[in-house]
């Protein structure tokens, strides 16, 4: 079907792949709370 959306449209593969990047995407960006890794620590 074709309408005036139809071109941002996803079809359901593409919004699954999008939800996967968006995942990734907060896991890189972590909690935002500043604390040494384990390798740091024993320095």
């Amino acid at each position: 079907m074709e309408g005036p959306d139809h071109k941002a449209s996803l079809e359901p593969l593409e919004l699954e792949q999008l939800v996967t990047a968006i995942r990734n995407i907060e896991q890189a960006l972590g909690t935002g709370i500043k604390q040494p890794s384990d390798s740091e620590k024993k320095i």
